[in-house]
Formats: C-alpha cells, structure tokens, sequence
C-alpha cells in the first residue's frame, strides 16, 4: 500500500486516524509506503526561498510562519495544519506516528541530502 498525501489530511489527530486505518487493512506480512514533504527546519527556509525567487504565489505561507517553521521545536505548528498545503505540516511528528505504529524498514530522503531535502519516504511494514 502506498500513501503520497497523508500531509493533505488536516491535523494529526486525522492522520494518526488514517494511520490506524492504514494498519487495519494492511496485510500481516503487508509493506506500507509513505513520501510526505520536509517543511521544517531548513528545508522551510530553502523552500520559501525557491517559492519566492520563482514567484509562486503562496499567500498563507509568509516570512513569519516560514521562520516558525524552521524553528519548529519552538513553536507550535499546528494552527497552521490545515491540509491544504504543506504549512503547518511536522514530518518528525508523523514519522513518530508512523513509528509507533509500524516497525519502518527503511527510511529515505529524496532526492538531495539533509538538509537540502525536499521529500522523505518511509517504508513500513505492520508490527
């Protein structure tokens, strides 16, 4: 089973849901895969940059909560979770999630090195 949009769900409470969801369907010996975006700590300074030197028109996504973001183990975040786009949304706390759920077998960051990367995947299988 593969998942690309677990950081559209609004809020963790609705993702761990999923999560649960996702482990109850999967089967016993079943793997799970799971890419969601990095857009906390510098990743988030450098996706601002580049959505800013390209002109991308993201209103909700200012220099303030850009600077939130990449220092997201002080301030919380998830006012911003709302799935509609990537603000708000904590990887390091879905893939504690997903830890706790899952035994993950591997884990890997596309398609640069930390911390210029934009995409981690996890692959799980059910404990």
């Amino acid at each position: 089973m593969s998942l690309e949009t677990l950081y559209i769900i609004a809020g963790p409470a609705a993702r761990r849901e999923c999560l649960d969801q996702v482990g109850r369907v999967l089967r016993p010996a079943g793997v799970f895969v799971c890419s969601v975006p990095i857009e906390v700590c510098l990743p988030a300074v450098v996706r601002y940059a580049g959505r800013r030197c390209a002109r991308i028109q993201a209103p909700r996504i200012t220099f303030g909560k850009m600077l939130r973001h990449a220092f997201y183990r002080f301030c919380d975040l998830s006012p911003f979770d709302q799935g509609m786009d990537h603000l708000g949304f904590n990887v390091h706390q879905l893939a504690g999630d997903i830890a706790s759920r899952f035994e993950i077998l591997r884990q890997i960051v596309l398609p640069l090195p930390y911390p210029l990367c934009p995409t981690m995947m996890l692959v799980c299988r059910r404990r």
